[in-house]
């Protein structure tokens, strides 16, 4: 399937005397079609969010007696997001104490802005 090319701009092509409206994100073609080797700016590659299991899908599981190396552990504490859950500035505040190891009064009349600029986030 990596040979599948979505459209990432809309607009209007001539192919064989015939225009061809190109719509972003819906318009797919496969490498090697004169429209999309003509025009390869338009296209990038389809990203598949789900699919089958089969040649080049790694397994997600280990097989019984099969070892798997797990990812780094991120160092230090986690950056709150921004936005959502987990985004307000009591989290900010906590989380600016633990990177900068001061006590956690000294942010407590900061706002969440004004704490991600001091930290430069």
């Amino acid at each position: 399937m990596g040979d599948l090319m979505v459209a990432r701009t809309s607009g209007v092509i001539m192919h064989k005397g015939r225009r061809h409206t190109i719509r972003r994100g819906q318009t797919i073609g496969r490498k090697g079609h004169p429209v999309v080797d003509g025009h390869p700016r338009l296209w990038e590659p389809l990203r598949v969010h789900y699919d089958l299991p089969g040649e080049g899908v790694e397994q997600a599981t280990a097989a019984p007696g099969e070892l798997r190396d797990l990812p780094p552990v991120p160092a230090g504490p986690q950056r709150p997001p921004t936005s959502g859950p987990g985004s307000g500035v009591e989290a900010w505040r906590k989380h600016a104490a633990e990177v900068t190891g001061t006590p956690a009064e000294q942010w407590a009349g900061k706002s969440r802005d004004e704490i991600m600029k001091a930290l430069g986030d």
